[in-house]
């Protein structure tokens, strides 16, 4: 709740005790109803407008009406009988209740403030692969190429003004993110008016001379939006990060010229056959090996960039969620890149390959570890449950054998010395920074988890961080090799799969 938005309904409250049930003069009861008119303007001047506040205004507005008019009317108006007096003070008081409701239901949040020492910096770039034919565009266009929106954060110099909006697209990525999680898109005005932790195109910070690379990626239907506070958190501790949005696999994707993609990539794009994950999956594969070829070009100057220089192209690593964990996963077999993460992503393109040795990391969700956890100790379901879950003993049985194949993987890199945990009380979606946009709704829904949401992201920015730091700047690492005390709801289950017998 912003600073007007609070003061506004603790000054109609006490607006309208005062008015029912104060004995002051009529003078001091319409300056109550004024000062409120105030800062109504106040806020609409310096906050915006929020529908949840539409009954908040309309008190307001009337108290102010009423106050002029008893003010100056002659004679005053007749005393009203106490039952009248309790009945209208009540259905003012139940407006002004559900106003304050709709307002916790729909905050006006804050993006979790980045724990590094540096400012933040971003910018956004257009990348065109020409090399590659865009499959997922609907008209089939054999000249159409892959174009890709790519946010880049990293550490920056003493910044000024305004910082940049969380969501930068305006109404069109709004109604997308409402439509994904099936709202109808004025609920989530607010969000046009929620700040991010960063500022556009500051200047690069001059306290080292290069910076490692970190390559974040969104899930399937999301956006890398919603992995704001993991790259601005990074960014702080003196990483650069890119945060790729993976076109027509996105909620939205808004291209400079005002082109804007949603999620189009249905089966039938590429075929109705059980390799569809791993077609899909490989365009982001592709996607994130052309981005670090475009971001070696800056680094070179043969693409003018204020990044000339500036990234340490020897300690680059990646991650992501959901198939962009996969996607980070996949990735990783390129040379190039040193170490990644996967939160709470199923693998694509692993059946026929062997593990790679270099750091990796799965942090998965609570949910997530419970249906392997179920293949693991043999528990199937039943035929019930599966027509309850709407799939066949066939598909199942596909599926299982799918986590087993993917289980040597997670075997594989365990014993290179990497680690899988999971994080109680979080669902899939606690690994996004959408969870903030209606905690309670979501939870309500089963969206996300029982865990509070800005916890989820301090375990995933705590773990993340060290991880990389570890891996890439050889410090840290006090977390990512065991439990922690202060951070007890994530549970290191290696040992699980490095024992896990796979006949």
């Amino acid at each position: 709740m912003r600073l007007f938005e609070m003061i506004l309904l603790l000054c109609t409250a006490s607006s309208i005790i005062i008015y029912f049930f104060g004995k002051t003069r009529l003078s001091i009861k319409a300056l109550s109803g004024w000062v409120s008119l105030a800062i109504l303007a106040v806020h609409l001047l310096t906050e915006g407008y929020r529908w949840p506040l539409l009954p908040l205004y309309f008190i307001v507005l009337l108290f102010s009406a009423l106050s002029l008019y008893q003010y100056y009317k002659k004679p005053p108006l007749k005393k009203r009988r106490p039952v009248h007096t309790a009945l209208i003070s009540s259905i003012l008081a139940a407006v002004l209740f559900i106003s304050g409701g709709l307002m916790v239901l729909f905050p006006f949040f804050q993006l979790p403030e980045p724990t590094g020492q540096l400012s933040v910096g971003t910018q956004t770039l257009h990348l065109i692969d020409k090399s590659r034919q865009e499959i997922f565009a609907a008209d089939r266009n054999p000249n159409r190429k892959r174009e890709l929106m790519v946010q880049l954060w990293y550490p920056a110099e003493a910044v000024s003004g305004d910082p940049a909006p969380f969501i930068s697209s305006g109404s069109k990525m709004i109604k997308a993110v409402a439509q994904s999680i099936g709202m109808p898109a004025f609920l989530l005005n607010h969000l046009n008016y929620i700040p991010s932790n960063s500022y556009k195109d500051a200047a690069i910070a001059k306290i080292n001379s290069t910076y490692p690379l970190v390559i974040l990626n969104h899930g399937f239907s999301s956006s890398r939006v919603y992995q704001t506070s993991y790259a601005e958190n990074l960014a702080s501790h003196g990483y650069i990060v890119a945060s790729i949005d993976h076109t027509y696999s996105t909620a939205a994707t808004v291209f400079p010229d005002g082109r804007t993609t949603y999620t189009d990539t249905s089966q039938d794009m590429l075929d109705t056959s059980d390799t569809y994950r791993d077609k899909l999956g490989g365009e982001w594969t592709k996607d994130i090996l052309f981005t670090l070829d475009q971001l070696e070009k800056m680094n070179k100057g043969t693409v003018p960039s204020i990044f000339k220089g500036k990234i340490d192209l020897n300690h680059v690593g990646v991650f992501g969620h959901s198939l962009g964990g996969a996607a980070s996963y996949d990735a990783a077999y390129d040379p190039r890149i040193k170490a990644g993460m996967d939160l709470d992503g199923s693998l694509f393109n692993y059946r026929n390959k062997h593990g790679f040795n270099k750091p990796f990391m799965f942090m998965m969700s609570d949910q997530g570890f419970n249906m392997y956890k179920r293949v693991i100790d043999k528990q199937y379901f039943s035929d019930q449950e599966l027509k309850e879950l709407d799939t066949t003993p066939e598909q199942y049985k596909r599926d299982v054998d799918n986590m087993k194949a993917m289980f040597k993987h997670y075997q594989h890199v365990v014993r290179q010395g990497g680690e899988v945990v999971y994080v109680q009380g979080t669902k899939h979606n606690n690994f996004m920074d959408q969870q903030l946009f209606s905690p309670l709704i979501t939870r309500l829904l089963g969206i996300t988890g029982s865990i509070d949401g800005e916890r989820s992201i301090e375990i995933v920015n705590r773990y993340v961080l060290d991880f990389f730091d570890k891996h890439l700047k050889n410090a840290g690492g006090y977390l990512v090799t065991g439990p922690n005390p202060n951070y007890r709801e994530v549970k290191f289950i290696s040992s699980t799969f490095s024992k896990l017998n796979q006949t």
